[in-house]
């Protein structure tokens, strides 16, 4: 019995549904929205001010939330669906050293990097601010001296740590298929940054 199995109720443990290949795309799509959305307000931030007048930066901050929120519940219900065992599973049991020292240190450099952003640039900053009529501040320390596009970097290094976990406990004819998915999920990140930097 794994640990999962101990604290989870056994209905977590079983598929909820049969898997479908058709739900890889589903996956993508949902992955793609907060990307999509960024896009729209980086080239047309009238219409976002236009509809949401003094709160626009307030109303996207929660978007972009409400984004991830969407991402990560469509994820965990991809896994549930995905996986043998649904949702129950043991990352103590079979998960190599390596890994686990590869998502130590993806996640904690890449979280690093996230609360970084937040702490120099503030929800003003992250959420495209000074396209919606706020004033940003121009920094050029931490974690900006680091890279270019910490945020998209930090995010994608999260992604590939947690990947690692997950690839160890997937089927083996399911791994491919985690593999692409987290492959399309950094070139969204890429896409967002190549926007921002050349546009």
């Amino acid at each position: 019995m794994s640990v999962s199995e101990q604290f989870l109720p056994e209905w977590l443990c079983e598929n909820p549904i049969a898997y479908h290949p058709g739900l890889n795309w589903a996956m993508a799509g949902i992955l793609a929205l907060p990307h999509i959305l960024y896009a729209v307000v980086w080239f047309k931030p009238e219409v976002w001010t236009n509809v949401f007048n003094d709160i626009s930066l307030e109303t996207f901050a929660l978007a972009g939330t409400l984004g991830k929120v969407i991402q990560f519940s469509a994820l965990t219900l991809w896994f549930w669906i995905i996986r043998p065992g649904g949702l129950c599973f043991s990352l103590l049991e079979g998960v190599e050293l390596w890994r686990w020292l590869a998502f130590l240190l993806l996640v904690s450099f890449g979280q690093a990097l996230n609360v970084g952003i937040y702490k120099a640039i503030g929800k003003t900053g992250v959420y495209y601010g000074f396209k919606l009529g706020r004033k940003v501040p121009w920094v050029t320390g931490f974690p900006f001296n680091v890279m270019s596009h910490p945020q998209y970097v930090g995010s994608t290094m999260t992604i590939w740590g947690a990947m690692l976990l997950a690839h160890a406990i997937m089927p083996a004819h399911l791994q491919a298929t985690l593999l692409y998915l987290t492959a399309y999920w950094s070139s969204l990140y890429l896409f967002s940054g190549y926007i921002e930097h050349f546009y």
